[in-house]
């Protein structure tokens, strides 16, 4: 038997949250009246490899998401440090003009 302070540690276990894709499919994975918990190893390996696909997908999805917005940063820099350098420039051609 498991001790109870174990089992409660896994319940709150953030790895054991109801998310979009990580959440426990609770049907499969415990023994039933008609079925034991050894008979539903293909369904339980079939539904982790279900699983791992769509958090595959999903970090691929966030790699991109990340990949664009350093481009968007980059180029909001760069165009930040054009700016600031026509704005030097102007400045010191209008100083000499004043003179």
């Amino acid at each position: 038997m498991i001790d109870s302070s174990i089992r409660w540690s896994a319940k709150t276990d953030s790895r054991w949250s109801d998310g979009p894709f990580y959440g426990r499919d609770k049907d499969i994975f415990k023994d039933s009246a008609y079925t034991k918990l050894e008979d539903k190893i293909i369904p339980i390996v079939a539904n982790l490899e279900i699983r791992a696909e769509k958090i595959k997908e999903e970090r691929i999805e966030a790699e991109k998401r990340r990949i664009e917005r350093e481009n968007e940063e980059r180029l909001r820099r760069e165009f930040k440090e054009k700016q600031d350098a026509e704005k030097k420039e102007f400045k010191s051609l209008f100083l000499m003009a004043e003179r």
